[in-house]
Formats: C-alpha cells, structure tokens, sequence
C-alpha cells in the first residue's frame, strides 16, 4: 500500500510542478506581450513629433548601414502634413564615425497621427551650421 501511496504522491507533484511552470510561463509571456504593447504605444504617441520621430528612426530604427550615431542637425525641407522631408546630418554608426547627411522621407500614419520613415536616400554630405537657414 504503501508502494502506491508514495507513487500517487509523486504524480500528483509532477502534475502540480507542471501546472507551476505552465502558469508561470503564461504569466511570463503575457507580462513580455504587455511590455511589448505599452512601449510599441509609447513610441507611437512619441513619435507625433516629427522631430523626436526624426532622431528615433535615424538612430534606432533603420539598417546599419544607414544608422546614424547622434543626430548633430536636421532641417526640414518639406512638410504639408500628411509628407515630410527632412535632411539629417550627424555621425554615423560604424567606425570611423564619418559625418554623413542622409535625406528623409516620412509619413503620418493616420490610425496613430504619429510619424514613420517611408524611404531614406544618401546625399552629398556637407556641412551644417546650427544657425544656417538655407
């Protein structure tokens, strides 16, 4: 009898171990799906500003070998709400770290009213002036 006793025991904290790391898996996936939410909704209400929309993909969010290290300046060409270019200048990510000037093309999303990178192009890089308004 006793043979059995300790055998059932033993499966009933298998099963409840197993139940354990089911809830604790599901309680981990849903706190990450949560995080991941809040941050995607975050960004996308940061992202309302052009400028900050600006900084974010070009130093975050796009391919190595356009990413940038620091935004130094950015200028806005052309905007009538819906479009708009900016030319952004600053340090680009991989060594030697040489300025480069890239142009911009964004868009507004009209679900979020917030800014996203449609294309970007490679331009001539010169050099920028804080107080240049060209």
């Amino acid at each position: 009898m006793s043979e059995k006793r300790e055998t059932s025991l033993k499966l009933k904290r298998r099963k409840r171990r197993k139940q354990r790391i089911r809830r604790l898996f599901i309680i981990t996936l849903s706190l990450a799906l949560l995080f991941i939410l809040i941050r995607a909704s975050y960004i996308n209400s940061k992202c309302k500003d052009l400028y900050y929309a600006t900084d974010y993909y070009m130093t975050s969010k796009i391919s190595n070998s356009q990413k940038l290290l620091r935004v130094k300046t950015m200028k806005l060409l052309f905007s009538d709400g819906k479009t708009a270019i900016v030319e952004v200048y600053g340090m680009q990510g991989k060594t030697p770290h040489d300025n480069k000037t890239y142009k911009a093309y964004f868009k507004r999303n009209n679900t979020a009213d917030s800014w996203k990178l449609d294309k970007i192009y490679d331009t001539p890089t010169k050099e920028f002036s804080e107080t240049s308004e060209n």
